[in-house]
C-alpha cells in the first residue's frame, strides 16, 4: 500500500490484477468510484421540440412538399410551427436544422 495523507489509499490487489494469458496487468476497478469523482451527466434534457418539428418534417416529406436546401426548409418548417402552434414559443432555425438533418439521414 502507498499511503498518502488526504488521498483515499486502496491495495494494489484491489485495483489491478495480472493476466497470465496476456502476460501483462490489468485495471480491475472503476478508479472514478474508488476516488469518489462525481458521476458527469451528458446529454442533457430532452428538446420539447423533437414530437412537433420531427413530425411536421415527416408530413412535409411525405406531402412532397420540402425544399431542397436545408436553410429554406428550416424556415418554411417554422412558418407551419407557427401556424399549428400559435400560443406556443417556437424552437430557433438551428434546432429546425437539425431535426431536419436528423430526418433525412434516418439517424
Amino acid at each position: 500500500i502507498l499511503s498518502v495523507s488526504a488521498y483515499i489509499t486502496v491495495p494494489l490487489t484491489g485495483v489491478l490484477r495480472f493476466d497470465s494469458e496476456v502476460g501483462s496487468f490489468t485495471v480491475d476497478a472503476n478508479l472514478c468510484v474508488i476516488a469518489g469523482v462525481p458521476e458527469m451527466r451528458t446529454g442533457g434534457r430532452p428538446n420539447e421540440y423533437k414530437e412537433s418539428v420531427s413530425e411536421l418534417i415527416t408530413h412535409r416529406a411525405n406531402e412532397g412538399t420540402t425544399l431542397p436546401g436545408r436553410n429554406e426548409e428550416a424556415k418554411a418548417v417554422l412558418t407551419e410551427y407557427e401556424a399549428k402552434y400559435p400560443n406556443k414559443r417556437a424552437p430557433s432555425l438551428s434546432t429546425i436544422k437539425r431535426y431536419i438533418t436528423k430526418v433525412r439521414t434516418g439517424s
